[in-house]
């Protein structure tokens, strides 16, 4: 491994901003330093060890570089400045700690803190919030960053050096971890890019430089509970041994079959060759007899080669019975919509056998389990919808079964006809279920347990070649080992750390209600020597367990390790260190192993949090909301701020005054942002749903529904309406007789087809209102009755267009999109609807929308997809289309091709807001899975993108904000914003950061 020189000094934080601090710490006497900006020297500094320099003077943006020479040797580091203002401390994400490294580390949503333990002093560095911070050795860390969720999560990886407190090396790319083990320092990364698998050891280097690498990757499958990797090549099956780090290669072919423990099968002629690599058991010959067409879909076997496979199924057998069903005829009655008619052609009545078998590779023994499926044609079924007849064939099913062992193929273990099937739990245990039972087979033997029983749980213990049942039942619960499945070895009523069983080795639980805790350890199958009392609660962790009293146990020992104030938040391996957390408050606890002192120190970190952030058109004022309710204003040319006294701040004007509501919302007043001095006073007409010019307006959120009895032609009560509903949905007899004369006009003929016909009887329709501002002038317009709820409305500048989005009531919860087109005449006061746009074309709910000045429309859904519409003629044209196609075809091909006719699609990105001018557009990617993943550092960042509008390319990208871009429902605004000449852009995320940059868009 190689050599790092300790560097004599470091500058706090390296990247920083405009209006940032920097500090400057020496790590030995008697240095000179000197501060350059591009080869001009700034600045001259001679810091003491004991006392760091604050540096104010690094203004203007750009990179700084602080030199020293120390014998004739030269140290220096680099500084940034970016061109950016920021307030706030962002908020606490998690912190960590270790044995034997003398500092602590406190993340924050979008920088990090380490806290020196020696010097009692903190070191800022921003851009640096990973997700997890695992010890290399006492002077290095690895950081892992992750980004998204499920399958799309993907991992930056960076080595820190405490010697020079940076990053030596990074892996930052599209990159999933497939395993990391502390211990051992060997991680495992696929590289979607490459397509390929590369292994780290970090024993050998730190330099994040692969040991191997494996090509070609068609899969791989990790098994978690023995730390396996299996990988298929283009050619070879590759096996590593996560725990040695070795692996081994085997030719890839038809005549293998391959478990997900390594077990490999090789078919030689008629011959079968069984081994594992992983687990080196060399290679023997079993005998097996039997025809094996092996089920595909088992999700324990990693790879089933052709030869393992029958192909003796009678292929024309579905021919054959669509030919029967095209031919059978029968006179069907209209009122019934749903018919089967028995096929009395005996020649009709053809079948199919096939036999499928499930290949397991158990500890001591290979089972089969055989599937023979009889598949008949018996009947023929008839259906009626509006009229039209289908049909198609109804089968039936039979299945016999049977579970063998290949060493005595003639001894089936399935006792009786009514097996549902088998669950593989692992190579100890399998479940035989039958209809009111179950069986658990291990080794030969046969465990029954009746079919109320809750769950059963599996424990590996790989080291010692064995495993464990836990069987919950009646309440209760029983042990089992593989080693002897005919009895238990402890029972009891409760346990305590069932998700963790497998980590600790050790089952905590108690044998009544009023019992005090007891320990079995796995490891000896002994009793823990444990002394728990009856009134303590404990809650178990994935390393450790506490009592009511805050005392913090080992979970394999039940051996007291520490003693906690408040929350535990942190801790080191040997538990000599950990960080806590009572209400807001931070805690150092240290224990000394040499005298058992121990130490406990507050963490004090800075909180400084904003929650409102608004820009004056102008650019040359900002009004930011801190969590304490205070406003302040800062003013961007003075570079000063001051408190700013208002109960509720409005908005800037267009005049860049600022409006503010006292006591009574609607009595406001009107204050120059330079002088403070009120200019006048007056009432502002405030609504949820404006128009840009303040003439317009949406009355209420909650729309007004109109229940309607369709055969009086009636509007009727809700109450009225649910009683009817309820009526219909039990196609009920009365009611039909009492209507009778009326259902028959609508195509009712019987009370068992009310319920399909409800549409025809009654409906509701759902109204909001718009209105005129200083009028009472209002229309009603309607929305689609399976409107859930709606989210938002918007009108266009030119006040041509409302639009109204929010999410439906159907099954697959699709977004809506409404855009009315409206006549609006302001010198008479008069306001009406003369067409519409409805779409369902979102995926999921929509969220917020609005118009830029140009008339495109944009809103966003939960993926998040962000949806762009051009708001003319042609939108309406209902021939278009997007009037003609399924919503599912047109989102299939805006994913294909993005733009179709006046709809543009932005995959990945949430749409934020336009530009002044819309010519541009700020988005993030605020949705439950973001797309975009490369390159994203080591922070979990949120990002913002400026997009431009007219060709739909992302043209500049902000990664600095650690949490997604803030809101305000009640006064609906979202805290990003531009300047009016767009050279400006103001953000707030949701972690009470606020970040000020200069744009270059019109370069």
């Amino acid at each position: 491994m190689e050599f790092e020189k300790k560097i004599p000094f470091k500058i706090f934080p390296s990247i920083g901003f405009k209006n940032s601090s920097f500090q400057l710490h020496a790590f030995q006497n008697n240095i000179t330093l000197e501060l350059f900006k591009e080869n001009e020297k700034i600045n001259t500094f001679y810091p003491k060890t004991n006392n760091p320099i604050i540096i104010t003077e690094l203004k203007e943006p750009g990179d700084y570089i602080a030199k020293c020479f120390i014998n004739g040797e030269i140290f220096s580091q680099t500084l940034k400045v970016e061109d950016l203002l920021r307030w706030g401390s962002s908020t606490f994400k998690k912190a960590f700690v270790f044995d034997n490294i003398d500092y602590s580390f406190y993340l924050m949503k979008d920088r990090m803190i380490i806290y020196d333990e020696i010097k009692k002093t903190f070191y800022l560095e921003n851009k640096l919030s990973p997700s997890e911070i695992c010890k290399i050795d006492n002077k290095h860390l690895l950081f892992i960053t992750h980004k998204g969720i499920g399958e799309s999560k993907r991992s930056n990886f960076a080595v820190f050096s405490l010697e020079n407190f940076s990053i030596i090396s990074e892996l930052v790319d599209n990159f999933i971890e497939i395993y990391y083990d502390v211990k051992s320092n060997f991680l495992l990364v696929f590289e979607k890019k490459s397509n390929s698998i590369k292994c780290f050891d970090f024993n050998k280097n730190l330099k994040l430089i692969p040991i191997l690498t494996y090509e070609n990757i068609l899969s791989y499958v990790k098994n978690d509970s023995k730390n396996y990797l299996l990988i298929k090549q283009l050619e070879n099956v590759v096996f590593v041994n996560c725990n040695t780090n070795k692996s081994f290669f085997y030719p890839l072919n038809d005549n293998t079959l391959i478990d997900n423990n390594g077990n490999l099968l090789e078919k030689n002629d008629s011959n079968f060759y069984l081994s594992n690599p992983i687990q080196g058991k060399d290679k023997k010959k079993v005998d097996i007899t039997l025809n094996l067409n092996i089920e595909e879909n088992l999700n324990y076997l990693f790879h089933i080669g052709n030869s393992f496979k029958s192909n003796d199924e009678d292929n024309d057998f579905e021919e054959r019975v669509q030919r029967i069903v095209n031919n059978h005829n029968e006179c069907i009655s209209s009122n019934i919509s749903y018919q089967k008619f028995y096929l009395n052609n005996s020649d009709d009545k053809i079948s199919i056998e096939n036999t499928k078998h499930e290949i397991i590779f158990m500890r001591n023994k290979i089972m089969i389990f055989e599937i023979h499926s009889i598949k008949k044609l018996l009947h023929i079924k008839y259906n009626i919808v509006n009229g039209d007849i289908s049909k198609k064939p109804d089968f039936t099913i039979i299945n016999t079964y049977k579970l063998i062992d290949l060493l005595n193929p003639n001894n089936n273990f399935i006792r009786n006809n009514y097996c549902t099937g088998i669950e593989l739990l692992n190579e100890d245990f399998l479940i035989i279920r039958y209809f009111g039972k179950c069986e658990i087979f291990c080794d030969g033997d046969l465990l029954e347990i009746p079919n109320n029983v809750i769950k059963t749980k599996v424990v590996d213990l790989p080291i010692l070649n064995k495993s464990y049942l836990l069987i919950n039942k009646d309440k209760e619960f029983q042990l089992f080992s593989s080693n002897d499945s005919s009895k238990y070895l402890i029972q009891g009523k409760s346990i305590y750390n069932t998700p963790y069983i497998s980590k600790h080795k050790t089952i905590w639980y108690s044998n009544s209600e009023n019992d005090k805790i007891n320990g079995f350890s796995l490891l000896n199958e002994k009793n823990v020597s444990f002394n728990g009392d009856h009134f303590s609660i404990y809650n178990f962790h994935e390393y450790y367990f506490i009592n009511s009293i805050k005392q913090i146990f080992d979970p394999s020992t039940g051996t007291l390790k520490n003693t906690l104030i408040g929350n535990l938040v942190s801790f080191s391996n040997s538990f000599e260190k950990i960080i806590s957390r009572r209400n807001e408050d931070l805690y150092l606890t240290i224990i000394n192993p040499s005298n058992n002192l121990v130490s406990t120190q507050e963490i004090k970190i800075e909180e400084d949090l904003y929650k409102e952030s608004y820009l004056s058109p102008d650019g040359k004022f900002m009004i930011f909301r801190r969590k304490d309710n205070s406003y302040v204003i800062y003013d961007v040319q003075k570079e000063t701020e001051q408190v700013f006294i208002c109960d509720n701040f409005i908005r800037f004007n267009s005049n860049n005054q600022i409006e503010v509501a006292n006591s009574e919302p609607r009595n406001i007043k009107i204050i120059d942002p330079e002088t403070f001095e009120t200019i006048s006073y007056g009432q502002s007409d405030l609504y949820e749903f404006q128009s840009p010019d303040g003439k317009l307006f949406v009355e209420s959120r909650t729309p007004k529904k109109l229940y309607i009895n369709l055969l009086d032609n009636l509007e009727i009560d809700q109450i009225t309406f649910l009683k009817l509903e309820k009526l219909i949905n039990e196609n009920n007899e009365s009611f039909f007789n009492q209507n009778k004369d009326k259902l028959l006009q609508i195509g009712v003929e019987n009370n068992s087809s009310i319920f399909k016909n409800r549409h025809k009887i009654i409906s509701y329709r759902q109204f909001i209102k718009i209105g005129i501002v200083g009028t009472d002038v209002k229309l009603d317009i309607e929305i689609p009755n399976n409107t859930w709820f709606y989210n938002y409305a918007a009108f266009s500048f030119d006040n041509k267009y409302l639009s109204i989005v929010g999410n439906t009531t159907s099954s697959s919860s699709n977004g809506m999109i409404l855009i009315i087109k409206i006549n609006f005449d302001n010198t008479k006061n008069l306001i009406s609807e003369e067409d519409r746009f409805l779409s369902y074309l979102p995926k999921n709910a929509t969220w917020t929308c609005a118009f830029s000045r140009k008339g495109v429309f944009a809103t966003y859904d939960s993926n998040p997809d962000t949806y762009i519409i051009n708001c003319n003629d042609n939108l309406f044209n209902k021939a278009s289309q997007l009037h003609s196609m399924k919503d599912y075809d047109l989102r299939n091909l805006l994913i294909n091709f993005y733009k179709i006719e006046n709809v543009a699609l932005i995959r990945g990105k949430n749409f934020l807001t336009f530009s002044p001018s819309g010519n541009y557009m700020a988005l993030s990617e605020q949705g439950y899975d973001p797309l975009s993943f490369g390159g994203f550092g080591h922070q979990e960042s949120e990002t913002v993108h400026i997009l431009n509008v007219k060709n739909n390319k992302i043209i500049d990208s902000f990664y600095f904000h650690g949490e997604v871009v803030d809101s305000n429902n009640r006064k609906k605004v979202k805290f990003v914003s531009f300047s009016e000449d767009e050279t400006k852009l103001l953000s707030l995320g949701n972690d009470g950061v606020i970040y000020f940059r200069n744009l270059k868009l019109h370069l």
